[in-house]
Protein backbone atom coordinates (compact mmCIF):
# COMPACT_ATOMS: atom_id res chain seq x y z
CA UNK A 1 0.00 0.00 0.00
CA UNK A 2 1.74 3.41 -0.76
CA UNK A 3 1.95 5.91 1.60
CA UNK A 4 -0.97 8.17 0.17
CA UNK A 5 -3.36 5.10 0.92
CA UNK A 6 -2.12 4.39 3.45
CA UNK A 7 -2.43 8.25 5.15
CA UNK A 8 -5.97 8.33 3.81
CA UNK A 9 -7.16 5.39 5.40
CA UNK A 10 -6.05 6.52 8.89
CA UNK A 11 -7.59 9.92 8.25
CA UNK A 12 -10.96 8.38 7.32
CA UNK A 13 -10.66 6.14 10.46
CA UNK A 14 -9.96 9.00 12.59
CA UNK A 15 -13.27 10.73 10.60
CA UNK A 16 -15.43 7.55 11.67
CA UNK A 17 -14.17 7.60 15.02
CA UNK A 18 -14.99 11.46 15.61
CA UNK A 19 -18.56 11.10 14.33
CA UNK A 20 -19.36 8.29 16.10
CA UNK A 21 -18.19 9.73 19.14
CA UNK A 22 -20.37 12.98 18.86
CA UNK A 23 -23.45 10.93 17.78
CA UNK A 24 -23.07 8.72 21.00
CA UNK A 25 -22.38 12.00 22.88
CA UNK A 26 -25.37 13.61 21.56
CA UNK A 27 -27.25 10.64 21.75
CA UNK A 28 -26.46 10.21 26.19
CA UNK A 29 -28.28 12.89 27.60
CA UNK A 30 -26.04 14.18 30.59
CA UNK A 31 -26.57 13.88 34.59
CA UNK A 32 -28.10 17.28 34.32
CA UNK A 33 -30.48 16.19 31.70
CA UNK A 34 -31.27 13.11 33.75
CA UNK A 35 -32.20 14.85 36.75
CA UNK A 36 -34.30 17.37 35.04
CA UNK A 37 -36.29 14.47 33.21
CA UNK A 38 -36.98 13.22 36.31
CA UNK A 39 -37.79 16.75 38.30
CA UNK A 40 -40.16 17.32 34.75
CA UNK A 41 -41.77 13.86 35.55
CA UNK A 42 -42.22 14.60 39.47
CA UNK A 43 -43.98 17.87 38.05
CA UNK A 44 -45.98 15.84 35.78
CA UNK A 45 -47.29 13.52 37.76
CA UNK A 46 -48.13 15.42 41.02
CA UNK A 47 -50.22 17.87 38.89
CA UNK A 48 -53.63 16.57 39.00
CA UNK A 49 -56.75 17.89 36.30
CA UNK A 50 -60.00 17.14 37.96
CA UNK A 51 -61.32 14.79 40.32
CA UNK A 52 -59.74 11.66 40.39
CA UNK A 53 -61.58 7.95 41.17
CA UNK A 54 -59.10 6.85 44.01
CA UNK A 55 -57.86 3.56 41.90
CA UNK A 56 -56.63 6.51 39.05
CA UNK A 57 -55.13 8.02 42.30
CA UNK A 58 -53.26 5.30 43.52
CA UNK A 59 -51.87 4.46 39.83
CA UNK A 60 -50.81 7.58 39.32
CA UNK A 61 -48.66 7.96 42.22
CA UNK A 62 -46.96 4.55 41.61
CA UNK A 63 -45.09 6.62 38.98
CA UNK A 64 -43.82 8.29 41.32
CA UNK A 65 -41.87 4.78 42.87
CA UNK A 66 -38.46 5.09 40.14
CA UNK A 67 -38.32 8.37 40.86
CA UNK A 68 -36.82 7.98 44.56
CA UNK A 69 -34.67 6.12 46.55
CA UNK A 70 -36.14 3.11 48.43
CA UNK A 71 -34.87 5.29 51.64
CA UNK A 72 -35.71 8.61 50.45
CA UNK A 73 -37.23 11.20 53.11
CA UNK A 74 -38.61 14.33 52.14
CA UNK A 75 -39.28 17.28 54.95
CA UNK A 76 -42.11 19.92 53.63
CA UNK A 77 -44.71 22.51 54.90
CA UNK A 78 -48.06 21.77 52.64
CA UNK A 79 -51.12 23.39 52.79
CA UNK A 80 -53.11 20.37 52.89
CA UNK A 81 -50.64 17.96 55.56
CA UNK A 82 -48.63 21.02 57.34
CA UNK A 83 -45.44 19.89 58.38
CA UNK A 84 -44.91 16.26 57.01
CA UNK A 85 -41.82 14.02 57.01
CA UNK A 86 -41.90 11.31 54.85
CA UNK A 87 -39.56 8.21 54.90
CA UNK A 88 -39.07 5.57 52.28
CA UNK A 89 -40.80 5.21 48.57
CA UNK A 90 -43.47 3.82 50.03
CA UNK A 91 -44.74 5.96 52.29
CA UNK A 92 -44.09 8.71 49.82
CA UNK A 93 -46.16 6.98 47.22
CA UNK A 94 -48.97 6.47 49.91
CA UNK A 95 -49.56 10.36 50.48
CA UNK A 96 -49.36 11.25 47.25
CA UNK A 97 -52.49 9.03 46.66
CA UNK A 98 -53.80 10.25 49.56
CA UNK A 99 -53.75 13.96 48.35
CA UNK A 100 -54.64 13.17 44.90
CA UNK A 101 -57.78 11.56 45.96
CA UNK A 102 -58.70 14.47 48.02
CA UNK A 103 -57.58 17.56 46.22
CA UNK A 104 -58.67 18.51 42.79
CA UNK A 105 -56.68 20.82 40.20
CA UNK A 106 -53.12 21.19 41.38
CA UNK A 107 -50.85 22.47 39.28
CA UNK A 108 -46.90 22.13 40.46
CA UNK A 109 -43.87 23.64 38.61
CA UNK A 110 -40.40 23.90 39.55
CA UNK A 111 -38.35 26.93 38.89
CA UNK A 112 -35.18 28.61 39.23
CA UNK A 113 -33.37 25.32 39.25
CA UNK A 114 -29.39 24.64 39.74
CA UNK A 115 -27.77 20.94 38.94
CA UNK A 116 -24.37 20.48 41.15
CA UNK A 117 -23.15 17.14 40.09
CA UNK A 118 -20.70 15.27 42.33
CA UNK A 119 -16.99 15.03 40.78
CA UNK A 120 -17.67 11.53 41.46
CA UNK A 121 -20.69 11.34 39.13
CA UNK A 122 -22.96 9.80 41.83
CA UNK A 123 -24.38 12.16 43.83
CA UNK A 124 -26.02 15.48 42.76
CA UNK A 125 -27.68 18.41 44.49
CA UNK A 126 -30.83 20.68 43.49
CA UNK A 127 -31.72 23.71 44.76
CA UNK A 128 -35.53 24.86 43.05
CA UNK A 129 -38.66 27.00 44.11
CA UNK A 130 -41.36 24.29 44.15
CA UNK A 131 -44.68 26.06 43.21
CA UNK A 132 -48.34 24.37 43.69
CA UNK A 133 -51.44 26.24 42.67
CA UNK A 134 -54.32 24.13 43.61
CA UNK A 135 -58.30 24.66 44.84
CA UNK A 136 -60.69 26.11 43.25
CA UNK A 137 -59.25 29.82 44.54
CA UNK A 138 -55.91 29.27 42.81
CA UNK A 139 -54.40 29.11 46.58
CA UNK A 140 -50.74 29.37 45.94
CA UNK A 141 -48.14 27.03 47.87
CA UNK A 142 -44.28 28.37 47.42
CA UNK A 143 -41.09 26.69 48.84
CA UNK A 144 -37.52 26.77 48.39
CA UNK A 145 -36.15 23.13 48.10
CA UNK A 146 -32.73 21.25 48.35
CA UNK A 147 -33.08 17.99 46.71
CA UNK A 148 -30.09 15.22 47.38
CA UNK A 149 -30.17 12.89 44.13
CA UNK A 150 -28.49 9.70 44.40
CA UNK A 151 -26.94 7.65 41.20
CA UNK A 152 -27.38 3.66 41.96
CA UNK A 153 -26.06 2.55 38.54
CA UNK A 154 -29.34 2.41 36.77
CA UNK A 155 -30.33 6.02 36.85
CA UNK A 156 -31.01 9.47 38.93
CA UNK A 157 -33.61 9.18 41.98
CA UNK A 158 -34.27 11.18 44.59
CA UNK A 159 -32.84 10.79 47.58
CA UNK A 160 -33.92 13.62 49.88
CA UNK A 161 -36.33 16.97 49.33
CA UNK A 162 -36.46 19.09 52.20
CA UNK A 163 -37.88 22.90 51.96
CA UNK A 164 -35.12 25.37 53.08
CA UNK A 165 -37.46 28.33 54.60
CA UNK A 166 -41.17 28.48 55.32
CA UNK A 167 -43.51 28.25 52.81
CA UNK A 168 -45.42 30.78 51.52
CA UNK A 169 -49.07 30.15 51.36
CA UNK A 170 -51.48 32.39 50.01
Amino acid sequence: MTSGKHTALIVAAVVIVAVAALAIWRLVPSDKDQILSVLDDVEDILSISGVEAPIEAVARARKLEPLFAGNARIDLQTPTLGKESMLGRSEIVQTAAGIRSRVSDVQVDFSDVTVTVSPEGNKAQVQLRAKAEYGPDDDLWVQNVRIDFVHDGGGWQIGRAKGVNPPLVK
